[in-house]
């Protein structure tokens, strides 16, 4: 599975609020565990932003917000043995006509799972300037007040 946090402050008056807006990517399932695979998911820029101006609320307290700082982006990947895929697939809940399902374990002697996970987080990206663009003069979010802490003297900063 892959998401990615978008973290940036809220600036009112002299409070700063910190905040984040999660989203996930997508999860892919390997075809065949025994051989290297290359898996990605998209990040669809319009999905993005329209999720993110969602996520902020347009009510009276927002017009009082001074400017919206972006801080970074993280992403945060996480994959799993196979055997996290087979045992919630056999242990979902019936829907068909079968209802007798295979007890599974991957345990001698026990039921369960015993299996492995990876998780690699790749903290503070930045954005780059059609992206800075479109999330401080875009359609879904132009209207946000966003500038960027990671632009320093540049179109986007927030000085």
């Amino acid at each position: 599975m892959v998401s990615c946090r978008f973290r940036f402050d809220e600036v009112t008056g002299t409070d700063t609020v910190t905040r984040e807006y999660n989203s996930v990517l997508g999860t892919r399932i390997a075809a065949n565990s025994s051989a290297f695979e290359d898996l990605f998911v998209t990040l669809n820029g319009q999905g993005f932003f329209s999720g993110l101006a969602g996520f902020i609320k347009r009510d009276a307290a927002w017009t009082n917000v001074n400017k919206r700082i972006f801080r970074g982006m993280d992403f945060l990947v996480s994959v799993a043995n196979d055997d996290f895929n087979t045992y919630p697939t056999l242990t979902e809940p019936v829907s068909g006509i079968i209802e007798d399902r295979p007890t599974y374990s991957n345990i001698d002697g026990a039921l369960g799972v015993w299996g492995s996970r990876f998780t690699k987080n790749i903290i503070g990206k930045r954005l780059n300037g059609n992206t800075l663009e479109e999330l401080t003069n875009g359609a879904f979010t132009g209207d946000l007040r966003f500038c960027s802490a990671l632009d320093p003297g540049g179109a986007y900063s927030c000085n």
